[in-house]
């Protein structure tokens, strides 16, 4: 989050894309926002893209995503943040590539990128066994050092999510295995962003307030941040963005911005928008664009909810 904050720290109108839909870091963000004593915000838009099923938006991957649909304004300053969406996708080219086209015509300031830290692509079925084994079995020990064994959510966590992809790695092979979407950037002419010190140390005093924090580690590989729990590398997060070359010259998540909000607030009951702080703020409460199979046709189309409220914070 704080790289992007430290990415629109000159904007006046900012608009954050979340191909996912998780609205708890937006509720910091927030925060951040509301405590710039510098070039006051005049409007914040938050447009999540999700659906209410997983296996759902897998299957549509995006196909049918315009950049029309983000409600997308003159002089607006763009970010994207893309949490686990892009490595179900590069087994299958053309989906990306409708994804990442969406992307480079939206221009955005900044592209955030977190990502599995594991090699679970290979062909060789021993070789993913052994990523799979130290991967999987780090997010284990985490479970057990941090939460109850009849803690409903490691529950959760144990049998779906982590017996989905357990499944995925040891069953499915050719075109049905789903990758990673690393090196896919350089076609559309993306470099990689380095992170600042500030949002190294703004991670690593995060990881602080937490009693398993001594266990989470931090590196750098490149210009790329590794999370890892007692040394095993679990996830990767880096920012990206368009060589001005490459630039195309147009206009520039369960949660809405509703939830945010209450979330926000309850984290910290003192954060609010004054005159003091902003001169005006503006939260809209965007649309989220869902998937859902069409009954005409067996492909699945984009459902925009139009679900738009406008709340003045003086």
């Amino acid at each position: 989050m704080q790289a992007i904050i430290e990415s629109v720290a000159e904007a006046s109108k900012v608009h954050l894309i979340d191909l996912e839909r998780n609205g708890v870091q937006c509720a910091v963000w927030m925060q951040a926002l509301a405590g710039r004593s510098e070039c006051p915000l005049e409007l914040l838009k938050i447009t999540t893209v999700g659906t209410k099923s997983k296996s759902t938006i897998e299957e549509t991957d995006m196909l049918d995503l315009k950049e029309d649909l983000f409600d997308l304004e003159p002089e607006e300053t763009v970010v994207i943040i893309a949490r686990h969406s892009l490595r179900s996708m590069l087994a299958r080219p053309d989906w990306l590539e409708s994804l990442m086209r969406v992307i480079r015509n939206i221009n955005p300031c900044l592209l955030v990128v977190t990502e599995v830290e594991a090699n679970h692509n290979s062909p060789v079925f021993v070789n993913r066994f052994i990523e799979a084994f130290f991967f999987y079995g780090a997010f284990f020990d985490c479970l057990e050092d941090c939460m109850d064994q009849n803690d409903p959510n490691r529950k959760v966590s144990e049998s779906m999510y982590f017996s989905q992809g357990l499944q995925n790695i040891f069953s499915a092979e050719g075109e049905e295995r789903t990758i990673r979407h690393r090196a896919f950037f350089a076609r559309f002419g993306m470099m990689e962003e380095e992170l600042s010190t500030s949002s190294l140390y703004q991670a690593s005093m995060v990881v602080k307030n937490f009693a398993c924090g001594s266990s989470c580690t931090f590196g750098m590989d490149g210009k790329c941040l590794i999370i890892g729990w007692k040394g095993t590398p679990i996830y990767s997060l880096s920012a990206w963005k368009f060589m001005p070359s490459q630039l195309c010259f147009c206009t520039e998540y369960s949660c809405c911005v509703g939830h945010s909000w209450a979330v926000s607030r309850a984290i910290d009951p003192n954060c609010t928008f004054t005159k003091k702080n902003v001169k005006k703020i503006q939260i809209i409460f965007m649309q989220v664009i869902e998937c859902r199979p069409t009954e005409e046709k067996s492909s699945l189309a984009p459902i925009i909810h139009n679900t738009r409220q406008n709340q003045q914070y003086p």
